[in-house]
């Protein structure tokens, strides 16, 4: 029901934190397929961040590898697979599978080879190991979900899923993400909660979206005259785990 609301916002140290794009879309669509045209019209206005912070929902292969195009670190959390192994405590998921994609087999954790991989209709590559191997397997109930041995099926963007997954276990990831992650629920409950923007004062999206940019316009304004009277967002003490009012990006 209703429409989503998507906003960015800057989060430099030592300036205020400004949007730097607002937008009404359908509440239908997937916040996935909606990054790229918030790209594009922060790229048209000269405001494409090089390091953008966004949630999960954000996060694909298309758009890391898109964002790459652009020079633009995405950070944000990789959704894990949904496979059955990945459902396991200890299941074998795609990561711990190696793949040769010159000779176009993929071997599995217990040293295993594939057959060639065939195209699925995905666009990815799909690897089935014989049964006759997997049942022989010690680590057949962590790896295989049935009798049969094991397919994998791997997206056209796997190794870019793969360095992002592997990249937010690291400390670095971590840190900056808990940095920022508290500001991105900050900068909508603002929206919401202060400026009422979770009621849409005409019927329509297209003037829901001319509401969205004229809040936008306001906040902006307030914020950036606050900052030229030295007035600076209240800092919230690190007890209650909350970041600082304004500190979101997406």
């Amino acid at each position: 029901m209703g429409d989503k609301l998507q906003v960015t916002e800057t989060d430099d140290e030592g300036y205020p934190h400004l949007i730097t794009d607002i937008a009404i879309t359908s509440s239908v669509k997937a916040d996935a397929t909606e990054l790229k045209e918030i790209q594009a019209r922060l790229d048209a206005r000269d405001v494409l961040p090089r390091k953008q912070l966004v949630d999960a929902a954000y996060v694909s292969g298309p758009n890391l590898k898109h964002s790459q195009g652009l020079e633009v670190d995405l950070v944000g959390p990789v959704p894990g697979g949904q496979s059955p192994q990945g459902r396991k405590p200890d299941g074998i998921t795609h990561e711990q599978f190696g793949v040769d994609r010159e000779a176009n087999v993929a071997i599995c954790p217990a040293g295993q080879i594939s057959r060639k991989g065939s195209q699925h209709d995905s666009g990815g590559t799909q690897f089935r190991f014989p049964r006759s191997v997997c049942t022989a397997c010690p680590l057949q109930a962590r790896c295989c979900n049935g009798p049969n041995g094991r397919t994998l099926t791997l997206s056209p963007d796997h190794e870019i899923l793969s360095a992002a997954r592997a990249r937010q276990d690291t400390h670095e990831f971590k840190t900056l993400y808990r940095q920022h992650r508290g500001g991105i629920e900050g900068c909508l409950s603002v929206l919401a909660r202060k400026y009422d923007l979770r009621v849409k004062r005409s019927i329509g999206q297209r003037k829901g979206h001319l509401q969205a940019l004229f809040t936008g316009a306001g906040v902006n304004l307030r914020r950036a005259a606050r900052w030229l009277a030295s007035l600076r967002p209240q800092v919230r003490r690190k007890g209650l785990g909350l970041a600082r009012l304004s500190s979101s990006v997406l």
